[in-house]
């Protein structure tokens, strides 16, 4: 009879470790079930925030989660909402301050994305991608030129890999500022990722600028090459050989181009590259 009671309560107990946690299956569903439908995982997220025991930690990462599937649904204000609800929550989680202030710059606002990206700077001083981003913000949004180069300073301080050299030879060949630094960034990047389309872009648009036009040409072919998708590249290289004095041929690449993406005229005006 013992023996029997012993093998029933041994059962009994390897029944309840292998049974799931309701609470963690919700959580996971909610966070990390990536095959889910969006509509569904803001549904589980939806259950797993009912538990009033979860922690600020948990809660404000489930909250988060949920914002961001909310604007895959676009659900904007509730989105929005939930990144709010995230912050008040735990208003130590850079990730919500991350969130929101991407959400705030895909929806115009660069001032409050600017605030929240520099909380989230305050939370994780030691977050390279937090400086990256908000040098992008001063970048292409505002216009400061001095603030963004400082942020991606800071940023390869931090991390000197490869896409964070690239970013700050981007800013500086788009704003034709201190172009030798530019093209030694463009060269480090390229030494670290020689067949980066993007790179080899980047490297480009700065010979271009300096007057390379031979240069410019090979980086812009090159990059068409590694990715025919790459227009930037291609109006790029009918510039360059426009240059060159090669003009039915740069003609017809900027023609090319702007069939697939009729604002790079306008764009490449921007940085003083007019035909």
């Amino acid at each position: 009879m013992r023996a029997a009671l012993i093998a029933l309560l041994l059962a009994t107990a390897a029944a309840c470790a292998q049974s799931p946690d309701p609470v963690e299956a919700q959580r996971s569903q909610c966070i990390e079930d990536e095959d889910a439908a969006p509509a569904d995982q803001v549904a589980a997220c939806t259950r797993y925030l009912a538990n009033a025991k979860l922690s600020p930690q948990q809660r404000a990462d489930a909250l988060v989660q949920r914002g961001y599937l909310r604007e895959d649904l676009d659900q904007e204000n509730e989105a929005l909402a939930d990144y709010d609800a995230a912050i008040a929550a735990y208003p130590s989680d850079a990730n919500a301050y991350q969130e929101r202030s991407s959400f705030y710059r895909r929806h115009g606002d660069a001032r409050r994305a600017l605030t929240d990206i520099s909380a989230a700077i305050r939370l994780q001083p030691n977050a390279a991608s937090n400086y990256g981003a908000r040098a992008t913000i001063y970048d292409e949004d505002l216009a400061d030129y001095a603030h963004a180069i400082a942020d991606m300073n800071t940023a390869i301080d931090l991390a000197p890999v490869a896409y964070m050299f690239n970013d700050r030879c981007w800013i500086r060949a788009k704003a034709r500022r201190a172009l030798d630094l530019a093209l030694a960034d463009c060269d480090r990047a390229l030494t670290m990722a020689p067949n980066s389309a993007s790179f080899l872009d980047s490297r480009g648009l700065a010979h271009l600028q300096l007057g390379e036009f031979e240069a410019a040409f090979a980086d812009f072919n090159a990059a068409v090459k590694q990715n025919e998708h790459m227009t930037h590249s291609l109006y790029g290289r009918g510039l360059a050989a426009l240059r060159l004095g090669r003009t039915e041929e740069g003609q017809a690449d900027m023609q090319a181009a702007l069939q697939q993406n009729e604002e790079l005229a306008q764009v490449y005006a921007g940085y003083g590259l007019a035909p």
